[in-house]
Protein backbone atom coordinates (compact mmCIF):
# COMPACT_ATOMS: atom_id res chain seq x y z
CA UNK A 1 0.00 0.00 0.00
CA UNK A 2 2.78 2.40 0.95
CA UNK A 3 4.77 1.52 -2.15
CA UNK A 4 1.76 2.15 -4.34
CA UNK A 5 1.22 5.60 -2.80
CA UNK A 6 4.90 6.35 -3.24
CA UNK A 7 4.84 5.27 -6.87
CA UNK A 8 1.87 7.53 -7.58
CA UNK A 9 3.68 10.44 -5.93
CA UNK A 10 6.81 9.82 -7.98
CA UNK A 11 4.77 9.48 -11.16
CA UNK A 12 2.97 12.78 -10.62
CA UNK A 13 6.26 14.48 -9.73
CA UNK A 14 8.02 13.20 -12.86
CA UNK A 15 5.03 14.08 -15.02
CA UNK A 16 4.98 17.60 -13.57
CA UNK A 17 8.69 18.06 -14.25
CA UNK A 18 8.37 16.72 -17.80
CA UNK A 19 5.44 19.05 -18.40
CA UNK A 20 7.50 22.02 -17.20
CA UNK A 21 10.41 21.02 -19.46
CA UNK A 22 8.07 20.59 -22.42
CA UNK A 23 6.44 24.00 -21.84
CA UNK A 24 9.85 25.64 -21.42
CA UNK A 25 11.18 24.00 -24.57
CA UNK A 26 8.12 24.99 -26.57
CA UNK A 27 8.27 28.60 -25.40
CA UNK A 28 12.00 28.71 -26.12
CA UNK A 29 11.50 27.34 -29.65
CA UNK A 30 8.60 29.74 -30.14
CA UNK A 31 10.65 32.79 -29.13
CA UNK A 32 13.65 31.57 -31.16
CA UNK A 33 11.36 31.15 -34.18
CA UNK A 34 10.03 34.71 -33.83
CA UNK A 35 13.26 36.47 -32.86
Amino acid sequence: MFFRQNAITWYSLVTHIELKITVFGCSFAFSAWFF
